[in-house]
């Protein structure tokens, strides 16, 4: 299907222009076309009137046809200028290839204005380069008929030009590449250092020939709307662990949660004046000073790695809080970031503090009681005795571990043991059993409890 083509009358000067003959045309004067008509990128308005394209390129691709140049900072975002020698030249094959350009310009543009991150007015800039890499079209340089015709090296800094051309070289037929820069220049020549993205493709030139276009889209970080910055703020402090982001030029936390406000038992503000070296022991508990060590730890998440690793904090009552940190490099175009996540383990080191307690007692008991205690498993091979049933068997324990009672006890002995071992086993319940058994040649009297272990 045809586009509808809107054309100003003053560009026809009455007469039909030889590339439209096969178009739909519609003549406008000023502004007296219905927008609700041509709305779509497969519709076109070409005009001569600045202020006109500034309406129109809202609801469709539009092409400014002016030899005027026009200051980047008022030019109409999506707008393809054409310069009024060539727009007199157009043959219906090259009124197609100009179309395709002003369709994609402008769909670059409509995405960047619904994503809502256009910044400035450099925000984007749509390059048309032919096979000597000459720029034939800017559209932050509107002055297309000068002496002087802008190359690649005017507008891309030495260091990134290199891989331009070879991306250009390698854009063939429908392909098109993608990479990123983190500086350019402006029309003015200057260097700006702003993160962007490159998008090259081949494009059919005015004249029938093949040259590349280039989208040129500065990706300065996104700034939250007031609702995403309430529901980021929600999300974040609402999250159990703590959570904090480091700013690793100023050594400063850059962010931190609820959570690590109450784990340091200071207010945000107070945090967010200090670092984590500020809120550390001199030493880790590893003998390493915390600065060094945590210079390590960052190093490794800003290279790209997720490290993992225990860290004793310091709250602000000088209260030592252990932590198993999870470190992450965090997004962000301006800053050098790293987002960490404190599990506190402070109670669980505790836990296991009064474990290793209960089980110092036990085996207290176990080494000073009268009573002799073993412990063996299904097979019968002895896996602990205590120092009094060593007494009992007369030998080292060394010598009685991985053995069984067969291997220990004459067979009579032995042939007792494993069948009150045997009923424990059926039962599973407890067996308390007295017996008389020849240990190290005497006769001895014993009362021998067996349950099972879980």
């Amino acid at each position: 299907m045809k586009p509808t083509v809107c054309i100003e009358s003053s560009l026809l000067h009455g007469e039909s222009h030889p590339a439209l003959t096969h178009f739909e045309c519609v003549e406008f004067t000023d502004h007296s076309v219905d927008l609700a008509t041509i709305r779509g990128a497969g519709n076109v308005v070409l005009c001569q009137n600045v202020d006109i394209a500034r309406t129109y390129v809202d609801v469709c691709p539009c092409v400014l046809v002016s030899d005027v140049k026009i200051s980047a900072g008022t030019f109409p975002h999506g707008v393809y200028q054409l310069g009024k020698d060539s727009f007199q030249a157009l043959t219906e094959s090259s009124f197609n290839v100009l179309l395709d350009n002003a369709q994609r310009l402008w769909g670059m543009d409509r995405e960047l204005r619904d994503r809502q991150i256009l910044a400035s007015s450099s925000a984007i800039r749509f390059l048309v380069v032919d096979q000597s890499m000459h720029i034939v079209h800017d559209s932050n340089d509107e002055s297309l008929n000068s002496e002087h015709t802008l190359t690649l090296d005017e507008v891309f800094p030495e260091d990134v030009l290199a891989e331009l051309k070879y991306h250009i070289g390698s854009v063939k037929g429908g392909d098109s590449k993608t990479f990123h820069t983190s500086t350019y220049n402006t029309v003015d020549g200057l260097k700006k250092s702003v993160p962007a993205s490159v998008t090259l493709g081949r494009t059919l030139l005015v004249d029938g020939s093949y040259g590349t276009a280039i989208y040129l889209k500065e990706m300065p970080e996104k700034s939250p709307s007031n609702l995403d910055q309430r529901q980021y703020q929600t999300l974040f402090n609402s999250l159990s662990e703590a959570i904090v982001v480091l700013d690793t030029d100023t050594k400063l936390f850059f962010d931190v949660n609820e959570a690590a406000c109450r784990m340091f038992k200071l207010s945000k503000e107070e945090v967010l004046q200090l670092g984590p070296v500020h809120l550390s022991p001199k030493y880790q508990p590893s003998g390493q000073l915390s600065s060094e060590a945590a210079m390590v730890e960052i190093t490794k998440a800003m290279d790209g790695e997720n490290p993992i690793f225990p860290w004793m904090h310091l709250n602000s009552k000088g209260e030592n809080v252990l932590c198993e940190v999870h470190l992450v490099k965090y997004p962000s175009a301006t800053r050098n970031l790293v987002a960490g996540f404190l599990i506190d383990k402070s109670q669980e080191a505790s836990y296991e503090r009064k474990l290793k307690a209960r089980d110092a007692r036990i085996q207290a008991i176990l080494d000073n009681t009268s009573i002799g205690v073993s412990i063996k498993d299904h097979d019968g091979v002895y896996q602990y005795i205590n120092p009094t049933f060593e007494t009992f068997v007369g030998q080292p324990v060394s010598q009685v571990l991985g053995k069984t009672a067969s291997q220990l006890f004459p067979a009579d002995v032995a042939a007792s043991i494993e069948a009150q071992d045997q009923r424990v086993w059926q039962t599973e319940e407890r067996q308390e059993i007295t017996d008389t058994l020849a240990i190290q040649g005497k006769d001895r009297a014993f009362i021998i409890s067996k349950f099972l272990l879980d």
